[in-house]
């Protein structure tokens, strides 16, 4: 935790280890299920629990429960457990005025059961939102799969997430790297990646 608070946030490696010391550092785990051994992550974090220091720790369902089953809840672990969201909920934040520009794609969405599900996670009702800002909704009304509506809108995933860098890191550069990463670990069989 100090070496990521000196190196990523400039702050002096003494100064990192009081701020730590005094609990004023809350560490947060992205991704227990992405870990390579997440038997070792647990005990960790089983040591970490005992120092009564609050934590969170984000991971899939499945690999948590897992983890749960195979190595011990954590001690005093609250767990919070995200919902997809509600269809209408993800429609009125895609399109709160009720535009005319959304109503064929509204209809749409709300007659196709299938098709809403995927407006249920918020990584999607971003992709969506972002999408629908510059490409008319109507776009909507010919797509029947909900793979189809998924696809268009993970296909924009690097354009939206480096539509602000330029040079080295552009998205046609990062398109590329992750597409030569991608496919490395398919020739693999796998899909971890030692950091």
């Amino acid at each position: 935790m100090a070496d990521v608070l000196t190196l990523d946030f400039g702050i002096a490696r003494a100064t990192a280890r009081q701020l730590i010391d005094l609990g004023a550092v809350m560490p947060i785990v992205d991704g227990l299920d992405e870990c390579a051994d997440p038997g070792t992550a647990v005990r960790q974090l089983h040591e970490w629990a005992q120092r009564d220091t609050p934590f969170v720790v984000t991971c899939r369902n499945r690999p948590f429960l897992d983890a749960h089953t195979d190595h011990g809840a954590l001690a005093r672990a609250a767990v919070v457990e995200l919902r997809p969201l509600n269809p209408e909920d993800s429609l009125n934040y895609l399109d709160p005025h009720r535009a005319a520009r959304w109503e064929k794609a509204r209809d749409k969405i709300e007659q196709n059961e299938a098709l809403a599900t995927v407006l249920t996670s918020p990584l999607m009702v971003s992709l969506a939102r972002d999408r629908y800002r510059h490409i008319h909704p109507d776009e909507l009304c010919t797509m029947d799969q909900p793979e189809t509506l998924s696809e268009v809108l993970l296909d924009q995933f690097i354009p939206m997430a480096f539509a602000e860098e330029t040079g080295e890191y552009s998205a046609a550069n990062a398109h590329r790297w992750l597409t030569f990463i991608a496919e490395h670990l398919h020739r693999r069989n796998s899909a971890l990646i030692a950091w």
